[in-house]
């Protein structure tokens, strides 16, 4: 009988179940915005990002408690993918918040300095039309594989998920990612983060 090992795979955790307050979200990026309206441009086409709030920031006497409430849940989130991958305890090194309005797109891009890296939406009304996440195979598999009436996980270039209010989307820090086209007239929010076994940056 013939086993199949798996090596090197790509994991991406998903869960709808994080609870946090949409709405405060939304106002924190909004007045995020409003403070600094030209934001920051790293893997953004268009759209605003936020300056990155890095982790001596996430404590009760600096950080607003509706975000440490996320930030725990987080820490729950990631704490069970690592387990499950065997990596040692990560913590929270760096967040910023995304707001993608309409046409806006993030060039594929990874996450270096971190393990685990991942996002969440805040505010989606029309995931249709709101830019679907893709992450990409990096290896030469499309010089070989044929043409196939139906792709799965072994013989797909791309994984793709559409965006929903709450969705948490985890993966590994090196998984190249992007993000389609909002082709809605309304903005979609987000937040993106990063967790590592040291401290950000040494």
């Amino acid at each position: 009988m013939l086993k199949a090992d798996l090596w090197f795979p790509s994991i991406v955790w998903c869960s709808d179940e994080i609870n946090f307050d949409t709405k405060w979200l939304k106002q924190y990026a909004d007045q995020m915005r409003t403070a600094n309206p030209d934001g920051v441009k790293i893997s953004n086409a268009g759209g605003w990002q936020s300056n990155s709030i890095e982790w001596p920031f996430f404590n009760e006497a600096t950080c607003p408690p509706q975000l440490l409430r996320l930030q725990r849940q987080l820490d729950t989130a990631v704490g069970e993918a690592s387990a499950q991958a065997g990596l040692p305890p990560l913590h929270l090194n760096n967040l910023w918040f995304n707001i993608n309005g309409h046409k806006d797109h993030n060039m594929l891009h990874d996450h270096q300095g971190s393990l685990i890296s991942g996002v969440i939406y805040t505010n989606v009304e029309e995931p249709d039309e709101m830019g679907n996440i893709e992450f990409h195979r990096d290896d030469d598999a499309i010089h070989y594989i044929p043409p196939l009436d139906r792709y799965n996980h072994f013989t797909s270039q791309k994984g793709s998920y559409q965006p929903k209010e709450k969705l948490l989307l985890l993966f590994p820090s090196w998984l190249k990612h992007s993000v389609n086209s909002n082709m809605s007239q309304k903005e979609r929010y987000s937040i993106s983060f990063n967790y590592g076994a040291g401290k950000w940056r040494e």
